[in-house]
């Protein structure tokens, strides 16, 4: 006897090969016959944290054969760079059919005006971003951001494109600066904390070197300011004493330690029992810190080439 539901003869719609075969009864509710849906996981990739991307039916299992509409929503002052499932291009607010496979949502947002980069020396654990600066601005802006104490203290120094800025005020979580959005490009601003060589103006030694022992490389930069070693003439021993007394900017990469990073800062070290050490301060990439200690006339006999920048 063929099964026949509000009118609709399911046995013989199924013998003429048709797979499943959704009815929605008097009482409203859908019934399914036929074989069991196939589905396939649908998931998001790497979406970084500046939007939000949305699908519709569902993340999770999806019916193969199924529509997928992708939708992706742009923070604030930022815009959608790519979207794409699987590595294919897709339009944002479009379809696609799923297939029979896994599909993993990919998105990818871009500044949409000027950039502020921040650079911290002086203490590694201070986050832009958790306490707000404004990374991403209009021209005629003004840029309010609030360099926290630290211990106690404010920063010694704040530059921005090599120009020294001025306090505006402080409170009682810490010092307020500000400056304005004047062009259109990027801007770097730089916070010093303690009593840390930072040469702003291009004008310094800059040494470059290259070691190599066993599976270790290291590839390094220092610049140290003339006011700090002498105008021109400066010996060995007076960049080590220079090292001992403050943390320079450096870079440079070192492969080693089961892994890759970027130098960051350099300082020095001198013990009876150890020697003259310079220090490395490197972050990997997952932006973690790590501080690699090496003989400091290993390491300065490797000196591949001097320059004197005015």
């Amino acid at each position: 006897m063929p099964l026949v539901v509000d009118g609709t003869n399911i046995t013989q719609l199924l013998a003429e090969g048709i797979e499943r075969i959704y009815v929605e009864d008097s009482g409203g509710r859908t019934l399914v016959f036929g074989a069991a849906a196939v589905t396939r996981l649908l998931s998001q990739g790497n979406i970084n944290g500046h939007g939000w991307v949305s699908v519709t039916p569902t993340w999770g299992q999806v019916e193969v054969g199924a529509t997928v509409r992708v939708t992706a929503y742009p923070n604030d002052m930022w815009r959608l760079g790519f979207l794409r499932w699987n590595g294919n291009n897709l339009a944002n607010g479009s379809t696609f059919t799923m297939p029979n496979s896994d599909v993993v949502i990919t998105a990818n947002f871009e500044a949409d005006g000027i950039q502020i980069h921040y650079n911290v020396i002086g203490y590694d654990d201070l986050s832009p971003e958790s306490y707000g600066w404004p990374t991403v601005a209009y021209t005629g802006d003004w840029i309010t951001f609030l360099a926290p104490y630290i211990q106690g203290q404010s920063p010694s120094k704040v530059y921005i494109d090599g120009n020294e800025l001025d306090p505006s005020y402080g409170n009682q979580g810490g010092t307020v600066y500000e400056f304005h959005i004047s062009d259109d490009r990027d801007y770097y601003v730089t916070v010093i904390y303690g009593d840390i060589d930072y040469f702003p103006d291009d004008s310094y030694h800059r040494y470059e070197g290259y070691y190599t022992t066993g599976s270790m490389g290291l590839s390094w930069e220092i610049g140290l300011t003339h006011s700090s070693v002498g105008p021109w003439q400066v010996s060995d021993d007076r960049i080590l004493e220079h090292l001992m007394e403050y943390s320079v900017p450096a870079q440079g990469s070192f492969s080693g330690m089961g892994g890759h990073f970027t130098i960051v800062s350099a300082r020095a070290e001198s013990s009876s029992s150890m020697g003259d050490i310079i220090f490395f301060m490197m972050k990997d990439d997952s932006g973690n810190f790590h501080e690699q200690e090496f003989d400091f006339w290993t390491i300065w006999n490797s000196v591949t080439h001097y320059e004197s920048i005015n």
